[in-house]
Order: C-alpha cells, then structure tokens, then sequence
C-alpha cells in the first residue's frame, strides 16, 4: 500500500477493534480475540476506499497535491493514495 500504510495506518490501526460498539466491551482476554484486531493492509485499503467514495480523484486533488509542505505537516513528501 505505500508509505501511507507503513506509518500511518500500520501505526494506529493497534487501537482500533472489530467489536461492534454496540455490544459489550471484549473481555479481558482480548489479545487472543481474532476480532480484537485489524489487519493494516485492509485498513489501508478501506481507507483508500472511502476517500474514493468521498470523490477523491487524482485530478481534482492535483493542485493540493503539489504545494508545498506546510507548517505543521511533518517532513517529507505529502502522502499520496494514488502511489
């Protein structure tokens, strides 16, 4: 998936669970719970997906795309779903 997925999402996606909110929290035992984890590779992809729904295409972020850094962003390359 790309920088974007390493260290973004691969570094967040440990607080995140499959467990409906709407039910009652894990048990204790959630480390051996296969729903008590997301995989980031699916998580990069729902992401891309989403933004794509939302009516992200390159062409229309491509000015966006080209600025430069701004204060605040970090260093490095902006990050880019198309990638």
């Amino acid at each position: 998936m790309g920088d974007f997925n390493k260290y973004v999402i691969a570094s967040d996606v440990d607080y995140f669970s499959q467990h409906p909110l709407s039910g009652p929290p894990p048990a204790a035992s959630h480390l051996q719970d296969p729903l008590g984890e997301v995989d980031a590779d699916w998580a990069g992809r729902w992401v891309a997906h989403r933004a794509i729904s939302l009516g992200w295409t390159p062409e229309r972020f491509a000015d966006f795309e080209r600025r430069p850094e701004r204060p605040g962003r970090g260093q490095g390359a902006v990050a880019r779903l198309s990638s």
